[in-house]
């Protein structure tokens, strides 16, 4: 083994030669020299992104790889520098003058396959390979195709290269953590609670609170607006249905690029939300926002906010930030409460206590919602089918409306000959008085 040469596999290319294969579908195999852990994006989907190169054949170039899939388990999960990497069937592009490579979940079903740096022998113990055994690798996803004795036998060669130990060598202790969604979460102050009309700018406080809209912003950030059903000053004054005189321009569903909106939001550009002072916007930055997509936080859904800090906007009215806390960027101040889950459900019940309070010092529980459910009620009913007499009935009633609108242009026809010839006999009149004179 010692004694042979590295030979790239069959059907791949050369990093150094991508500049020829741009917009080509090709394989490609090299070790990690930088890597960005699995994060989600705004419209559901997840990514890793990583950059790789030949140090083999040491050429100055590298991929930089973004690879998009529908779920975080499709994706590496402990990708580390020096690793070695291949990747199968994947689309070639360009950015700033440099091959690239972004390969989104709904195309080109890529495959990606790891060989960890630690497990990777050293080419003189490599023998079982070329019997057909293999050396410790993870694919993603699971189905794709096992690693062949080429593709293996040059990934032993990669990372005992010269710069592929020197790479090794020098990489952290600690591979980088990919957030856990499921424990990250912020737990609860009692001290730092408030309610909605409780809040003092710059006073970080946690809150709770109704969905009554999600909104998502071009940069990155995920609008909440929520409702604990209390009344603050300083919050924006949404107006009756039917009143545009107090409409704000961040309401603008033109601008939802990334489909958390749902299909009643996009009928109309009216607040659904509750009357007056009640609604407080909230923004979330990264790694908040993530999570409020990967949940998929709707209209309805009740949420607990740590670290909320109220600010004044330059409009001078009421809103809320929660930005990422640099001693613990994992950490989450945001989770869905759930109802049956002790102090979230007392909570839940006493939001829903004043909801119920609010709609009946409006009088109605609420006109968009009353006239969706009318909507709603309308579409449910069965068609009743016509009888015959009833058929009968309309034909006849139509044909004498049809002979009432006949009578009334002819009708109107006569009078326009009456008026004209009353008017020639006029102009008669005057012109025989003048022969008289």
């Amino acid at each position: 083994m010692a004694g042979l040469q590295p030979r790239l596999p069959l059907g791949y290319t050369p990093i150094s030669d991508l500049d020829d294969h741009v917009n080509q579908i090709v394989n490609v195999i090299g070790n990690v020299v930088d890597v960005k852990p699995v994060r989600s994006t705004m419209t559901g989907n997840f990514y890793i992104g990583f950059r790789i190169t030949d140090l083999i054949n040491p050429s100055g170039h590298d991929l930089n790889i973004k690879s998009f899939k529908r779920t975080p388990d499709q994706l590496p999960q402990s990708i580390c520098v020096g690793d070695v990497v291949l990747i199968r069937q994947i689309q070639i592009t360009t950015f700033n003058d440099k091959p690239d490579c972004v390969s989104k979940a709904n195309q080109f079903h890529h495959q990606i396959v790891v060989f960890p740096a630690q497990g990777i022998p050293i080419p003189d113990l490599a023998d079982p390979v070329l019997g057909g055994g293999q050396i410790p690798h993870n694919r993603y996803p699971d189905r794709s195709q096992t690693p062949t004795r080429e593709e293996q036998l040059y990934a032993i060669h990669l990372r005992h290269s010269p710069a592929g130990a020197d790479l090794v060598a020098s990489r952290p202790a600690d591979p980088p953590k990919q957030p856990d969604f499921s424990t990250n979460i912020h737990p609860r102050s009692r001290q730092r609670f408030r309610l909605i009309e409780k809040l003092k700018e710059n006073e970080f406080c946690e809150v709770a609170g109704e969905v009554v809209k999600v909104f998502a912003t071009r940069d990155g950030p995920v609008e909440l607006y929520i409702t604990d059903y209390t009344e603050h000053p300083f919050l924006f004054d949404h107006s009756p249905p039917g009143d545009d005189s107090h409409r704000a321009a961040q309401f603008d569903q033109n601008a939802d690029r990334f489909g958390l909106l749902s299909k009643t939001d996009h009928e109309s550009k009216q607040w659904r939300g509750p009357v007056g002072k009640l609604t407080l916007q909230v923004t979330l930055k990264s790694p908040h926002a993530d999570y409020a997509v990967h949940v998929k936080i709707r209209e309805g859904d009740f949420v607990y906010i740590s670290n909320l800090r109220p600010k004044l906007s330059p409009y001078n009215y009421l809103e809320g930030t929660v930005w990422r806390d640099m001693k613990l960027p994992e950490k989450l101040d945001i989770r869905r409460m759930h109802p049956s889950q002790g102090e979230d459900a007392q909570l839940i019940r006493n939001i829903k206590t004043r909801k119920k309070a609010y709609r009946t010092k409006m009088g109605l529980d609420n006109i968009f919602e009353r006239d969706a459910n009318d909507t709603k009620r309308k579409a449910a009913m069965p068609l009743k089918k016509e009888t015959k007499r009833e058929k009968k009935a309309k034909h006849k009633k139509e044909a004498k409306e049809a002979a009432k609108a006949k009578e009334a242009i002819s009708l109107a026809k006569t009078s326009e000959v009456s008026v004209t010839d009353s008017k020639e006999s006029n102009k008669k009149s005057k012109m025989d008085m003048t022969f008289f004179i």
